[in-house]
């Protein structure tokens, strides 16, 4: 069978799972995700060296549905040996590192990850010490002292102060005190951003002001205000890039550095 083949049918049992997992069904969408994994590992394998991006999207769905079947051994092995033996695209590295943060608290027995699921609407406020994966729409405040990871296709409007903040959706709302903040292709950010290190890859939309601050995840009491003094310079997207403390301008977002 072809790489369209196998994904195909993985594509097919993993709707299967998300379905059973809306009936309540979950040990039966726990096997179904495990199938799925199954077949995407064999989509995974019959990738070709040369297509990079398609073999990075493949392996963060493998490791993904590994960990949507519960299955914490097989998503963090697979996370860890694609992370050593290749040179992925950052967002492919972002999501892989995001993946075993999440397996390292679920795998404990203290600080299970928090998810709102896809087709789902929730407002209110999250607090605590785990991660925060959103793959629906929520409204409220994130307040955590791990990471949040907004999927494609998700929304959040509302205040975060997390560890680090991946967006890959829709963020409206102000990132206060992170210490690293990614913006994945195709994700958008309205709003103010303060953090030591930004991330943004080609295709992400930020509008608003990034100010970097080496002490905002250790302050994280610290006032957010603007300082009218700070010079700005312009330049647009061109790459993916990580800046930690550059006055820059990428694309419509502000910087200024503490």
């Amino acid at each position: 069978m072809t790489w369209a083949q196998w994904h195909r049918s993985s594509e097919a049992l993993a709707a299967t799972a998300h379905e059973l997992m809306r009936q309540g069904k979950l040990d039966d969408a726990f096997g179904a995700f495990s199938q799925a994994a199954e077949l995407e590992q064999k989509a995974l394998d019959s990738i070709h060296p040369d297509k990079e991006r398609t073999f990075a999207i493949t392996a963060v769905s493998t490791a993904a549905l590994w960990y949507k079947a519960r299955n914490f051994v097989n998503a963090a092995e697979l996370a860890r040996k694609l992370l050593r033996a290749r040179n992925l695209p950052i967002f492919a590295v972002v999501q892989l590192r995001n993946l075993l943060d999440l397996v390292a608290d679920d795998d404990g027995p203290h600080h299970p990850a928090s998810f709102v699921q896809e087709q789902m609407a929730i407002e209110g406020n999250i607090e605590g010490s785990g991660n925060v994966r959103i793959h629906g729409r929520f409204r409220g405040d994130i307040s955590i002292e791990g990471s949040v990871f907004i999927e494609s296709g998700a929304a959040v409007e509302g205040i975060i102060r997390a560890r680090e903040v991946v967006v890959a959706g829709k963020l409206k709302g102000n990132v206060h005190n992170a210490l690293r903040v990614t913006l994945l292709s195709g994700g958008c950010i309205v709003g103010d951003v303060t953090t030591e290190s930004f991330t943004s890859e080609l295709g992400g939309m930020m509008m608003g002001m990034v100010e970097f601050d080496s002490t905002s995840h250790t302050e994280s009491n610290r006032s957010s205000a603007p300082h009218e003094s700070d010079a700005f310079s312009e330049v647009p997207i061109s790459s993916s890039r990580e800046i930690s403390g550059s006055d820059e301008r990428l694309g419509l977002a502000q910087y200024r550095t503490r």
